[in-house]
């Protein structure tokens, strides 16, 4: 692969710079939305040198980090992490970073990421990777991001996930997560690929190019989404909703009761308030096999309330 960056020629719309290392010379085009009448931008000029900043890692599932929150603190200005390397998880559309973020969570239990505010991270802002059990994040202030939000992306044994090295038993509330997807189109406030068990709830979400919510899979199932709002979704984008899903892969897990089965537990959309604004047709899009979704007592406004290509139970 290769690519091209930091060339004066380069410099030719408002909100880009070019930096001349031999004359030590920073150029700036100033952006009129964030500068008015086009004057340079007052104050300090942040050259993030990390892309993650705050990271918790367990050695492994069998020995993770236990009880640790933090709570109250600002996390902001991490560099891009487009141009690194990208894997695809499951079966679903996308591809992205499952390494960094500004705050990361590993082998972890019971980890609490609570009254935040992270705004102005070139890249994603927290990613819950492999094993973690427990994990909240709650009442938090999320904004001005390249990325996505919140990432949960697990591991299987190809189709097998009963080894258990999945984020399960998230709970994401209360949360404010807006203007995102600055850099990288593909991005959510929260997304999740190979983990089960979360609900989100009571959050606001809203200025996205695609999904706010995209759930890459239907692995283990058992997820809620209840009394959250969302709006100005699907802005840059189509052929979408609010609410994406897909589940073109079956997987093996033990979440419905208790026992091996291909069959994933009834995830639960309702009491959500969805309304239009972007250039999705409907709110709740659950696409290509997406199975086992109980979606009542939702209120739509200015948008259809789903796509039907998927059983529902």
């Amino acid at each position: 692969s290769w690519r091209v960056e930091n060339a004066i020629e380069l410099l030719d719309a408002p909100g880009e710079w070019f930096y001349s290392r031999a004359a030590r010379r920073l150029y700036v085009w100033p952006d009129n939305r964030t500068s008015p009448h086009g004057t340079p931008p007052r104050g300090a000029y942040v050259v993030p040198q990390l892309d993650t900043l705050v990271a918790v890692r367990g050695d492994s599932m069998h020995s993770p980090v236990r009880d640790v929150t933090l709570d109250g603190i600002g996390v902001r200005d991490a560099r891009y992490t487009y141009m690194q390397p990208h894997g695809v998880p499951t079966a679903g559309d996308w591809a992205l970073d499952g390494e960094r973020a500004a705050v990361v969570l590993s082998d972890v239990e019971r980890v609490t990421v609570a009254n935040c505010v992270v705004r102005g991270v070139d890249g994603n802002a927290l990613l819950l990777r492999n094993y973690t059990r427990g994990v909240r994040v709650v009442d938090n202030t999320m904004s001005d991001i390249g990325g996505s939000a919140i990432v949960a992306w697990g591991s299987t044994d190809g189709y097998n996930a009963t080894r258990g090295t999945q984020p399960r038993g998230t709970v994401v509330a209360g949360n404010l997560v807006h203007s995102l997807g600055l850099w990288q189109k593909q991005s959510s406030m929260y997304f999740q690929a190979a983990a089960c068990q979360t609900t989100l709830q009571s959050n606001i979400f809203f200025d996205t190019p695609r999904a706010a919510v995209n759930f890459n899979d239907h692995m283990g199932g058992g997820n809620k989404m209840l009394a959250n709002l969302i709006f100005n979704a699907v802005l840059q984008s189509s052929d979408h909703g609010a609410f994406n899903s897909w589940s073109r892969m079956p997987f093996l897990t033990k979440v419905r009761d208790g026992t091996p089965s291909f069959t994933p537990a009834v995830s639960e959309l309702a009491f959500n308030f969805g309304f239009g604004g972007g250039n999705g047709a409907q709110i709740f899009d659950n696409d290509d096999g997406s199975n086992y979704f109980h979606i009542h007592h939702n209120v739509v406004f200015d948008a259809d309330l789903a796509k039907m290509e998927c059983v529902r139970v």
